[in-house]
This record gives C-alpha cells, structure tokens and sequence, in this order.
C-alpha cells in the first residue's frame, strides 16, 4: 500500500465515506490487485476502528509525507498563502488541515492531472472543482505545476488593476 491507499483511508475514516469509493482502479483495473489492497484497508480500519480524532488518524493511516503537507498546509493558511491541492494524499492532508483550522480551505486551490472516481469524490468532499483537469495519467503535482504559470499571470493581472490609476 501506498501513499494513495494511506491518503484514502484517512479521507474515509473522517468522512465515513467506504474506502471502495476512493481506491484507484488503476488504468488497467486489475480486479485481483484492488481486492487485495481492499483487504488490506479493511484490514486496517479494523485494527484503528475506535480512532476517529484528527491527528489520531492521521497517525493511523497516515504517512510522515502526509504528516508534513498538513503542518505545511496550516503554517501557509496562517500566512494567507495560497494553497495549490492536487492529488488524494493532498486531500487528505487537506482534511485534516482543515479538522485542525477550519479557515484553512479558504486558502486552497484544487488542480488535478489524473481521472480517477476516487479523486472525483475526495474533491467533492470540500464542494470543489479543480482549475485545470487534465485526465493525464501523470503523477500527482502535474496539475499544480501546470496551473502555477496560469495563477501567476492571474496575479500579475490582479496587481496591475489595482496599481493602475485609470485611464491617462
């Protein structure tokens, strides 16, 4: 199990959400490997079935690259720094970011570069759609890196309406 699986099994265990509903099938769907992976996150939620705080599931399920996006999350959402989201193990830390600071989410914008119905309702969790959807099957990140020129040049716009005085 990877970070993918972790980031699943948190969203689910804060959300009572099935874990079935945000495994990735994987491009080629292989029916014996999901219901292995299954197994194992069953597995798991019963072994931490009574853990429902935060940080406890977190600790759970969770992996140390989790563990840092959320104090990474929360120390950006404390500056008023935007927040780019994309992929499960980034919702995830979202989430719990977000049972930690409410006001986190107000900082966040959500990108992606795969498809998958997994992310499809981790992204629904927080009433969100992502900026750029690119139905890559690239790795997690692609869609915040493909997105930074587009916010960039958002800003740069936004700065120069406000530094401009009107028409001369």
């Amino acid at each position: 199990m990877g970070s993918e699986e972790s980031a699943a099994l948190v969203l689910s265990r804060l959300t009572a959400t099935p874990a079935h509903e945000l495994l990735n099938r994987g491009p080629q769907g292989d029916a014996h490997q999901l219901a292995h992976v299954l197994q194992l996150a069953q597995a798991a939620q019963a072994r931490h079935r009574e853990v429902t705080d935060p940080v406890e599931v977190l600790a759970a399920f969770g992996g140390v690259e989790t563990a840092v996006m959320v104090g990474a999350m929360l120390v950006a959402a404390s500056k008023r720094h935007l927040i780019m989201v994309d992929g499960m193990a980034a919702c995830a830390a979202l989430l719990v970011a977000a049972r930690i600071a409410e006001s986190v989410t107000d900082y966040c914008l959500f990108c992606r570069s795969t498809s998958h119905a997994g992310l499809d309702k981790a992204l629904s969790l927080f009433q969100a759609s992502a900026l750029l959807q690119l139905g890559l099957e690239a790795a997690d990140g692609t869609g915040a890196s493909l997105s930074l020129p587009l916010v960039a040049s958002a800003a740069a716009l936004l700065t120069g309406l406000a530094d401009d005085e009107g028409p001369s």
